[in-house]
């Protein structure tokens, strides 16, 4: 599994703070690697995590319910996902009232 986790307005910028809090979720993460990098969010440049692990469960509800979870921790508006090479999701802040975006692997970094 890999997620991509902006840092711009994130309290948790430390590669170690980001596995830890990644390895704490409901995801049953074991392995978690965590590589920097420049991404991109509406059209602004952001430093963004590209978060490698692999996660226990493959049921798509569940890891999504887990990342929205993540999205309250890490205080972001969406954070995007791909399983498996699989198509990727992108779970919006289940809190934020945003508009539907549509994962677009133009933007997802690897």
């Amino acid at each position: 599994m890999i997620l991509n986790l902006g840092l711009e307005n994130n309290p948790y910028t430390m590669t170690s703070d980001v596995v830890e809090l990644i390895n704490t979720t409901i995801l049953n993460t074991f392995e978690t690697s965590v590589i920097m990098s420049e991404g991109e969010y509406k059209g602004n440049e952001e430093k963004t995590a590209i978060i490698y692990c692999n996660c226990e469960s493959d049921d798509i509800k569940s890891i999504t319910n887990a990342v929205q979870i993540l999205c309250l921790v890490f205080t972001q508006e969406y954070i995007p996902f791909e399983l498996n090479n699989d198509k990727g999701v992108l779970v919006a802040h289940p809190n934020m009232k945003l508009e539907q975006i549509k994962f677009n692997s133009k933007y997802f970094l690897k």
